[in-house]
């Protein structure tokens, strides 16, 4: 429940997604499954030989069920979840629907919060894990049954990271400069 039926995002939703540690298990959940569950380093988990097909456990129950979260029916090989993680991954990264949501919260920090919900510091918190992540894939030799569509998906992410840089590079240097035109 991130996101509404147009791919539109709660912002409430997302504030509390990423101050109850839910994003970083997301990611942490990525890594997991890239390394064959800590088996594999990083660098060579989506070209090893005998990446698993099938789900596994290592002990790690929160990964465990965050793991069966997204794919919650049946048992999924690791190129189904990186394929469904990174489709998830894009809906975070697009900063046009981040930033002009309609979903948006005021500006005050909420009940057992600190601070208000700033949808351009998640945006940059969230693109930076997110190029991380994604350049683990980058240059690496696709899976045979979801290689074009994770290959479509990373394309996608790394544009949602560029459009983002004006975005926030923009935002920064007119901000100052929109309370003028409200007096003008």
């Amino acid at each position: 429940m991130l996101f509404d039926e147009k791919k539109l995002p709660y912002h409430l939703m997302l504030h509390k997604f990423v101050s109850c540690g839910g994003q970083a298990a997301f990611f942490d959940a990525f890594y997991w499954a890239l390394s064959a569950g800590g088996r594999v380093p990083l660098d060579q988990g989506l070209e090893y030989a005998d990446l698993p097909e099938g789900l596994f456990f290592d002990g790690n129950m929160s990964l465990w069920k965050l793991y069966s979260y997204f794919l919650p029916f049946r048992l999924a090989g690791t190129g189904e979840f990186l394929d469904a993680w990174l489709m998830l991954l894009e809906k975070m990264v697009n900063p046009k629907n981040i930033l002009d949501s309609p979903h948006q919260l005021p500006n005050k920090a909420l009940h057992g919060s600190k601070q208000p919900f700033s949808p351009l510091k998640y945006l940059i918190s969230t693109h930076r894990q997110a190029f991380d992540a994604v350049m683990k894939l980058w240059g690496k030799r696709p899976l045979k049954v979801y290689g074009a569509r994770m290959t479509e998906s990373v394309l996608t992410i790394l544009c949602h990271i560029l459009k983002g840089k004006f975005s926030i590079f923009f935002s920064k240097i007119f901000a100052p400069f929109s309370m003028l035109n409200f007096f003008l």
